[in-house]
């Protein structure tokens, strides 16, 4: 099955997995750092499962909402009820063009929304299948048992510097041994974890989300976060097409 972009008119597909992702200031790293990270799981969930159970991957929703950043400048950002009344849109659309809806959220900021635009989109569409999934909640989860890191806010930071350096990305990433990048994690998630409340905004910490100099990663942490989340979505692909 060709990813959605690329299919001609037919039959629907089994699932649509519909990534959305964000444009926005994370310092040295990418402004495309969560849309990055959103095609190189797509690309790898696609090479674990692919057509074999009829997944479509669609294009990637580059701009979502992110205000927690706005004011840290380079961020693009759609309000919140705007970024509703859209992501409804594409699910009413691809409820024609599909037999069931994943929403994969790369961009913690766009969760929320998501959900509550997946919320109405299944009130609307009664009998359609939707489900959200949270990448960030996979880092958490791996995180937490793997490593004993309690959760925190992640962004521009040595996690998501690892993803990205295991996805191929080198920009304003300083690679270092995996011992060495866990004890920085577990450094910052204390100071975070005293520090922040939530609903938190990237100022809230001073300027260190929005990192002026490398960020210390590890492609073994990397591919281990990126192993976990293919594994969480090939889980969610199969309970929504049934057995091979």
């Amino acid at each position: 099955m060709p990813r959605l972009a690329e299919r001609a008119i037919g039959p629907k597909a089994v699932t649509v997995l519909l990534p959305v992702a964000s444009l926005e200031n994370h310092g040295v790293l990418p402004l495309g750092a969560d849309l990055f990270i959103a095609e190189c799981v797509s690309s790898r969930l696609e090479a674990r499962v692919g057509g074999r159970r009829g997944l479509s991957i669609a294009p990637v929703v580059p701009y979502s909402t992110a205000v927690e950043h706005v004011d840290a400048g380079f961020t693009v950002s759609v309000s919140p009820p705007v970024f509703i009344e859209y992501l409804l849109d594409v699910l009413r659309s691809l409820s024609r063009m599909a037999r069931s809806v994943i929403v994969a959220v790369f961009h913690g900021g766009a969760y929320s929304v998501s959900f509550i635009a997946a919320r109405m989109a299944r009130q609307e569409l009664k009998r359609f299948p939707i489900v959200v999934y949270n990448f960030w909640d996979t880092v958490a989860r791996v995180l937490a048992t793997r490593y004993d890191v309690k959760s925190y806010p992640v962004h521009a930071d040595p996690v998501e510097a690892s993803v990205l350096l295991a996805c191929g990305h080198t920009l304003g990433v300083e690679e270092r041994p995996t011992g060495e990048v866990l004890e920085e994690i577990r450094a910052r998630s204390a100071r975070l974890r005293q520090k922040l409340l939530p609903p938190w905004i990237g100022l809230d910490d001073e300027g260190s989300m929005y990192p002026s100099e490398p960020v210390p990663a590890s492609k073994e942490l990397g591919e281990v976060i990126l192993r976990e989340s293919v594994e969480d979505l090939a889980a969610l692909v199969e309970r929504l097409t049934g057995p091979a």
